[in-house]
């Protein structure tokens, strides 16, 4: 029998003056908490065990530190978890603060390792995933797609140039980057008696609408979606 549960927890890594993580831009600094920021968690169960578990963070990007701290704290409570089963992803904010990884490049601007935003964005992720475990009932999956018209302009290539070096592509012009992009709009369905509970979604769209010069932490675009 296939159970899914979803939930989402806040990520209070709220520090001020930290380094905001996608810009790498010194300045680039938190002054405000803004609307703040999630991981949202699906759980699919098959026979009481974990099938997988897909986590979405409101972040710039998951680091192998990261993972790695998640995994232990999954082990430590569910029976018979398997990393395999684990799939963490970010909605690739750049209006959330940096410091959570192990890497000096990556936090140069923030200026280095911040303890405090590492374990705020485990403890959010993990807290989301016990929590969607913990309303898992059973349920379905269906899987969806649509063509988005490339006329709406909400997507654009950022690399005309090695687009264009694609020879099955059409060349475009610098005024039709919205024509280089894969258009469709692909999403899971998770459905529990007979309704949607959740829907795990995926569009090339960059969540960047709020500049370097933003102090507020924020979803941007994609968190507001």
């Amino acid at each position: 029998m296939r159970k899914i549960g979803v939930s989402k927890a806040s990520i209070n890594c709220f520090k001020e003056d930290v380094g905001m993580m996608g810009y790498g831009m010194y300045e680039n600094r938190v002054k405000e908490a803004g609307t703040g920021i999630f991981c949202r968690s699906t759980v699919v169960k098959n026979d009481e065990k974990i099938q997988f578990v897909f986590s979405c963070a409101e972040i710039a990007f998951i680091t192998p530190a990261i993972r790695r701290e998640v995994v232990k704290k999954c082990v430590e409570v569910f029976p018979e978890f398997k990393p395999s089963s684990l799939i963490l992803t970010a909605q690739h904010t750049h209006s959330a603060p940096g410091g959570y990884s192990e890497y000096a490049l990556y936090n140069i601007t923030v200026p280095g390792f911040q303890p405090f935003i590492f374990n705020a964005v485990v403890t959010a992720i993990f807290e989301s995933i016990k929590l969607a475990n913990d309303k898992a009932a059973e349920g379905e999956l269906n899987y969806h797609q649509i063509n988005v018209d490339p006329e709406n302009k909400i997507g654009f290539n950022r690399s005309r140039k090695s687009y264009n070096s694609n020879p099955e592509n059409k060349e475009i012009e610098k005024n039709e980057c919205h024509l280089g992009i894969d258009n469709r709009m692909r999403g899971i369905s998770l459905n529990v008696n007979q309704k949607m509970i959740g829907l795990v979604n995926w569009y090339g769209i960059h969540s960047t609408c709020i500049g370097n010069t933003n102090g507020i932490i924020s979803g941007d675009n994609k968190g507001f979606a």
